[in-house]
């Protein structure tokens, strides 16, 4: 494989670290700060809707700036939602943490192009194997994101305000480790990633209606 399949197989360890780590906090932080028990997974679910209602539009910007620019945007949006989110939790904000929710999955619909990238620098038939092994760094943010919890419980102690509760002092710590992992990410995509040699490729037959695919 060549070094730009390593690249974004780091960048997609270190950016989809937010997608566990959502998971792990945004049910237990969403049940206390939730003003009814109903919306304790709304945050999850505003996740993945942030991610569905990115999808289009981040993929046809990257078809005219690059995918460059663009991986460097998500991780941009990442860290500062990360911040977002460390702040919510912070004053006890529902709703700001239902935002960060929302603008992290716009982060995730950026990191889930990059097995796309992985396959554009490889010939063919390597095309498989380049995007599986991008996904392996899926299985590092797996592991990566919840162990941020663990990791930031003196961090969230440094910056949380004394009246906090006490269990949700760690995942303040949390989401400021993950802006700087965010951050990491970015460095990795700007030095190690190079957007491919565009090819002019003739289609015979037009893409599908969006309403048929819906």
């Amino acid at each position: 494989m060549p070094v730009s399949v390593w690249v974004l197989m780091l960048a997609q360890a270190l950016s989809m670290s937010v997608a566990p780590l959502l998971m792990f906090s945004g049910g237990l932080v969403g049940s206390d700060l939730a003003p009814e028990p109903g919306w304790a997974t709304l945050p999850l679910a505003l996740s993945v809707i942030g991610t569905a209602l990115g999808v289009m539009p981040l993929t046809r910007l990257m078809q005219s700036i690059g995918r460059k620019w663009v991986f460097v945007a998500g991780t941009i949006l990442a860290g500062l939602t990360a911040l977002l989110a460390a702040y919510s939790v912070g004053i006890g904000s529902f709703a700001l943490f239902c935002l960060a929710s929302l603008l992290s999955g716009g982060s995730l619909a950026v990191a889930q192009q990059y097995r796309f990238a992985a396959m554009e620098t490889v010939s063919v038939d390597k095309a498989g194997r380049a995007a599986s092994q991008v996904l392996l760094g899926g299985l590092m943010a797996a592991y990566l994101g919840p162990e941020l919890v663990v990791f930031g419980q003196g961090i969230g102690e440094q910056l949380s305000p004394a009246t906090l509760r006490g269990d949700h002092i760690p995942f303040i710590g949390a989401f400021v480790l993950l802006s700087f992992i965010c951050l990491l990410a970015m460095l990795v995509i700007l030095l190690g990633y190079r957007n491919p040699v565009k090819q002019d490729i003739a289609t015979s037959k037009a893409g599908r209606p969006l309403t048929e695919i819906f």
